[in-house]
């Protein structure tokens, strides 16, 4: 399948593809960590081979704050 039939496909079954996710009622976790405020991976910290001390100094400067979901959501 080339490119543009692929992307044509997608597109034609979006609705459907969105209504089967939300009737099999799948979410979506997302996981927010230090390496978020890096803007990079989960793993940065090891391949980076950043030290600890220098990764902690992150940990004062995250905010959390609740983010709306649906009905099911926080």
């Amino acid at each position: 399948m080339d490119e543009t039939t692929c992307f044509q496909q997608v597109a034609a079954t979006r609705l459907q593809r969105i209504r089967w996710w939300r009737e099999a009622r799948f979410g979506m976790f997302i996981h927010w960590g230090l390496y978020s405020q890096l803007g990079r991976h989960e793993w940065v910290m090891n391949r980076e081979r950043i030290p600890v001390p220098d990764y902690e100094v992150l940990a004062d400067t995250l905010i959390l704050r609740k983010i709306g979901g649906g009905p099911n959501g926080p």
